[in-house]
């Protein structure tokens, strides 16, 4: 069928890794100024990463790490052939990297690169490029088209557990009033940052990766995912809340040093006790897999381990 026949799927292995490489080079062309410029500080680099954005770096180190498990899966589905699916999927993806930031092309459009030459071989490496995706897209579509509402999520039970802890802080829309000790007051504003879209769409990405590792079916992993998302938005209201709260009892300073820091605290704590949540209803599923840490679905697990 034309489905099957496409001319470099009886290419050497050789060739088509070659022709990844160039490809893949040849896509990152198109963003070298940008490149560039981002790497050319390495002072502003390291503040590139470290300010606000190690989550799609974190992203892709689990990625990889769970890649590097079914490698030698990975390597058996390469040496298949490709079909036009995949040849057209791949150059979609190449399209649509030309639009992209550097960091989000050298995931997509090189992964483009790679459908069209190893077709099904992509399927290993595609919940890792969907996570990636996650955690880049998700506060970017918040932050443009949701931040009002997005921010509201913890305004309105921050408002509500300031009253309930008689404090001495006002909430007027997305705007926060609070007594300094020195008896000053301090007025800030909730974005939707504060609000946490960074640590939710780390969550959703993990949770990605880890359902792809581990899958819960049927209504019960919709039920855990929805207990994570309400986790996520919970430990987010309390950040919040605290902030405030050390604002209050120990001034300006403390209040921006907690808002800085605090999450890198909570979400850790918070995510551990999710993972042991998952993992306890992953084992309750009983699914076997003959990979660990594989990113390949059970059914395919099951197939390839008979083949064995």
């Amino acid at each position: 069928m034309l489905i099957e026949q496409i001319k470099w799927a009886s290419t050497s292995m050789k060739a088509r890794i070659a022709a990844c490489f160039i490809m893949g080079a040849m896509v990152l062309s198109f963003h070298a100024p940008a490149l560039d410029q981002s790497t050319g500080d390495l002072l502003g680099l390291a503040a590139y990463v470290l300010n606000g954005h190690v989550s799609p770096w974190l992203v892709a180190g689990l990625s990889l790490m769970l890649l590097w498990s079914s490698r030698h899966e990975l390597w058996a589905r390469m040496h298949r052939s490709t079909t036009l699916p995949y040849v057209f999927f791949g150059a979609a993806l190449i399209f649509i990297s030309v639009s992209l930031p550097w960091y989000a092309a050298a995931v997509i459009g090189v992964f483009g690169v790679f459908c069209i030459l190893f077709g099904r071989a992509s399927r290993l490496i595609l919940p890792g490029v969907i996570a990636y995706a996650i955690v880049l897209l998700f506060p970017l579509v918040i932050n443009s088209y949701a931040e009002s509402a997005y921010a509201g999520t913890v305004i309105g039970p921050l408002a509500w557990i300031v009253q309930l802890l008689r404090l001495p802080v006002e909430v007027v829309g997305s705007n926060i009033s609070l007594i300094l000790p020195s008896s000053e007051e301090l007025n800030v504003a909730v974005a939707a940052a504060c609000a946490g879209p960074t640590t939710m769409a780390l969550f959703l990405s993990i949770f990605t990766l880890m359902y792809s590792y581990r899958p819960i079916r049927g209504q019960t992993g919709l039920m855990v995912l929805l207990v994570g998302i309400t986790g996520t938005w919970l430990q987010n209201v309390i950040r919040v809340v605290v902030v405030v709260v050390i604002g209050h009892f120990f001034g300006e300073d403390s209040l921006w040093a907690a808002h800085e820091y605090l999450s890198y605290l909570l979400f850790p704590l918070w995510y551990l006790m999710f993972t042991a949540l998952y993992i306890s209803v992953a084992n309750q599923e009983q699914v076997e897999s003959p990979y660990a840490l594989s990113l390949v679905p059970v059914e395919e697990h099951e197939q390839i381990y008979r083949t064995r």
